[in-house]
């Protein structure tokens, strides 16, 4: 599925979003699922989620491309905006539960992902956590989106009817 829409955020933000879906999971509920992050309205411009399938448990990574657009008002001031592209990459739904960590950080959160809507929008949360430091012009924290991200699980388990199971033996 490759479709431009108003993606309404959690917090009620309308921001354009493009959503490319080459995973085995619905497109429908991967927009639905995605609607729990709150994407800053200050992320103006082209916004891509590409959403693909990997045989490892989980990955996510954000691209910002500047490129340069004129405007005709006044003195045809140079501006810059930037298209950001989200990269998400799941796991197949054998491979939940599954621990999760950020593993180079020791004060990083640990938590356990019970199922791909929630890695979905764990990654998701994390990357748009990174957005957000970008936007903001603040220091890269693997350990602050990692909070932010589990922030958002929570948030997302509380607003869902998924039970949630705690593995035994991970």
């Amino acid at each position: 599925m490759r479709a431009k829409l108003p993606f309404l955020s959690f917090s009620g933000t309308l921001v354009p979003l493009e959503i490319v879906n080459t995973s085995i999971y619905p497109n429908e509920e991967i927009v639905d699922t995605l609607n729990f992050v709150e994407i800053p309205i200050e992320a103006r411009g082209d916004v891509e989620v590409h959403i693909k399938n990997c045989r490892c448990g989980y990955r996510g990574r954000i691209y910002f491309e500047a490129h340069q657009q004129w405007f005709t008002r006044g003195y045809g001031h140079r501006h810059y905006l930037s298209h950001k592209r989200f990269l998400i990459t799941l796991g197949i739904a054998d491979h939940y539960p599954m621990r999760g960590h950020y593993a180079r950080y020791k004060t990083a959160p640990h938590y356990v992902l019970n199922s791909w809507k929630e890695c979905l929008v764990t990654v998701f949360a994390h990357e748009v956590a990174h957005l957000r430091q970008y936007l903001g012009k603040t220091t890269k924290s693997e350990v602050g989106a990692e909070e932010e991200a589990v922030r958002v699980l929570q948030m997302f388990r509380e607003m869902t009817a998924e039970p949630v199971a705690t593995p035994q033996g991970i």
